[in-house]
């Protein structure tokens, strides 16, 4: 999609255009739709944006060249190529809106999300770089490789078995004896023999995946920066949001405290 930033950036000045009020006034006209804008805090929201100016171009060429030009409108209309473009453009993001929605569930686990990051890999190779096992974005590649492989039930390397300690649990099991009365040298050789000691590891599903984390940080953030908090910086905002994301490990109690502490300093 980075690709399409400068084509992202001409529907965003369009529909920017188109919320003004004069704008409104000018699209109530033709359509009951109104312009959405992209936020940077909603992966969503550019799929959303693109979606609806699809909806609106032909209620828009509707109105007329005169008219457009009028209201300053038709120098900030697409050509033809760039609304093909436009169209295209929409159903990638439609599949992309898909994914990110799935990652947003409080029920996925970390092999879920493997599989998934690997299907969009397939349809989409650039995203590679970002999204594969053994980026560099991903701090401990043998960890979430071995945790996936657990959940799956497939066998760890040493890299990941090592990775994986934290998880695991000893158990001591014996084989059954089965012991034929009528031979002695069958009992002596069952009567004490034990099955090795094998390691098992915990059940590793509780384990939230990082992207799951981090969707629903940043769904909740577009909630925290509405429209009356535009001015926030983004030093206070990213504080709010660790707060919010955080209060079970604070009270009113642990506020106070901190101020005290901030101001004898």
């Amino acid at each position: 999609m980075k690709t399409e930033d400068e084509l992202i950036s001409k529907v965003h000045a369009l529909m920017s255009k188109l919320r003004t009020i004069k704008g409104r006034a000018l699209l109530r006209r033709v359509s009951h739709l109104s312009p959405l804008l992209r936020n940077d805090t909603r992966w969503s929201s550019t799929y959303e944006m693109v979606a609806r100016y699809v909806k609106l171009q032909p209620a828009i060429t509707q109105l007329g060249h005169d008219l457009l030009v009028d209201h300053e409108v038709q120098p900030l209309l697409l050509r033809r190529a760039e609304h093909e473009r436009v169209k295209a453009l929409e159903k990638d993001l439609l599949q992309f809106e898909g994914v990110t929605q799935a990652l947003q569930k409080s029920t996925l686990t970390m092999s879920a999300v493997r599989r998934l990051f690997d299907q969009v890999v397939k349809e989409y190779p650039a995203l590679k770089s970002r999204l594969g096992a053994t980026t560099q974005i991903v701090n401990n590649p043998h960890l979430e490789q071995g945790l996936v492989k657990l959940q799956r039930g497939e066998a760890l390397t040493i890299a990941e078995r090592s990775a994986c300690a934290g998880f695991r649990s000893t158990a001591l099991e014996r084989a059954p004896v089965q012991e034929d009365g009528n031979s002695s040298i069958v009992k002596a050789a069952f009567k004490k023999k034990k099955a090795p000691k094998r390691s098992h590891y915990v059940d590793v599903a509780y384990v939230p995946p990082t992207s799951n984390e981090c969707e629903r940080f940043f769904s909740a953030a577009k909630l925290v920066l509405s429209d009356v908090r535009k001015s926030l910086s983004p030093a206070k905002l990213e504080m709010l949001m660790c707060l919010q994301y955080n209060r079970e490990m604070w009270d009113v109690n642990t506020v106070e405290q901190v101020r005290a502490r901030i101001g004898s300093n």
